[in-house]
């Protein structure tokens, strides 16, 4: 079986829920792989990338009529989105390390790790959103 028959086939079997913790644990190991680089490594701006266009894509998501999360968890996490932004900014300017994002990113996959292991009705995501949303640093 090729790569593609084999990645399809996964997609397929996966839920929502399991795709987005997978996603989310490959960005972030991305992240944690060239999180010691001293400056602007080829690694590190293909993961800073990676990860921003993940949380754009989430973000896409959460606006959707059809999305059915709580309206101020979706607000939370679109406020959490734009934050990943900003700091992506600064990491790739050279004023911030990514050390942040690693934080961010890892607290919602053990969200999503709770919800993939035991679903619930509440976001996986509701961990970590309240935390930024509110101003602080996650």
């Amino acid at each position: 079986m090729s790569v593609g028959h084999y990645q399809e086939r996964q997609a397929l079997a996966e839920s929502p829920r399991q795709r987005e913790h997978r996603l989310f644990a490959d960005v972030t190991s991305a992240l944690e792989q060239a999180r010691h680089a001293t400056f602007m490594t080829p690694e590190l701006s293909a993961a800073l990338v990676r990860n921003q266009q993940l949380w754009d894509a989430l973000m896409v998501d959460l606006s959707h009529d059809d999305n059915q999360l709580p309206g101020d968890l979706k607000g939370q996490l679109m406020s959490l989105g734009m934050w990943v932004t900003r700091h992506t900014n600064e990491v790739l300017g050279g004023r911030a390390k990514v050390d942040a994002l690693i934080d961010v990113n890892s607290s919602i996959l053990r969200g999503l790790t709770d919800t993939v292991t035991a679903p619930r009705t509440a976001s996986a995501a509701a961990t970590a959103a309240p935390m930024v949303a509110a101003g602080a640093a996650p």
